[in-house]
């Protein structure tokens, strides 16, 4: 079976909800059993806030960085 990698971006123009909206939106790739999750983008950094214990977190520049850690994965 193959693990369920999750590649999310920032959400822009969300204000002073910025970082609680990330993270709340990490439990639904906790709640889906993602294995790892990939984030890219400056506001993308709060997603790990809101991610379970053993669930791979790792933060990219672009999109060539996310798809080199894809495949690594």
């Amino acid at each position: 079976e193959r693990p369920l990698i999750v590649v999310a971006g920032e959400m822009l123009e969300l204000g002073e909800a910025t970082r609680a909206t990330h993270r709340e939106v990490a439990s639904f790739f906790t709640d889906a059993h993602a294995q790892a999750v990939i984030t890219l983008g400056e506001h993308a950094v709060h997603y790990a806030e809101g991610l379970a214990d053993g669930i791979t977190h790792t933060h990219v520049r672009n999109v060539d960085e996310a798809y080199a850690e894809i495949r690594r994965i």
